[in-house]
């Protein structure tokens, strides 16, 4: 009795620590948003890019601010997936990249979360979009976007 106590106790010992190290070793797997086509297409023809676009989908409609091709490069670079999110259903932003050939790559985030593949991830730094001629916060972020309405241009 005493010895299949003993081996009792051993065999719980052994599956709590393989299920600490299981915990703390083995992580899910997140997106690496510099490994997608459409990162790799805009980094690779980053001097072609003719303009950049954040297109706002919300309840009272569609709007369109121009950025600076910098700065829209500089926010692309600057997404960090943090984990998968769960689901959230709010208005939609479009980060938009537009090519001298014609061609378009568009990242999508909807609740600050950006979207691919049908997938929701939390970011290190939200993307919020703010039209400082409405509202400005107090503090400027990394993921914030800022724009007026001098920025605006028709959606395309």
């Amino acid at each position: 009795m005493k010895k299949s106590l003993k081996f009792i106790i051993y065999i719980i010992l052994i599956m709590t620590i393989t299920f600490i190290l299981c915990f703390i070793f083995i992580k899910p797997k997140v997106l690496n948003l510099k490994t997608t086509k459409e990162y790799e297409y805009i980094q690779n023809n980053k001097k072609n890019i003719e303009e950049v676009i954040i297109r706002n989908e919300a309840q009272l409609g569609t709007t369109c601010y121009k950025l600076d091709t910098n700065k829209g490069y500089e926010i692309l670079n600057n997404i960090e997936i943090k984990k998968e999110a769960g689901g959230c259903y709010s208005d939609n932003k479009y980060l938009e990249f537009y090519f001298k050939d014609g061609t378009n790559k568009k990242i999508k985030f909807e609740c600050e979360n950006l979207i691919y593949d049908g997938k929701r991830y939390e970011l290190e730094n939200k993307v919020v979009l703010f039209n400082k001629d409405e509202y400005m916060p107090e503090e400027i972020t990394e993921g914030m976007i800022v724009v007026s309405n001098e920025d605006k241009v028709e959606c395309k």
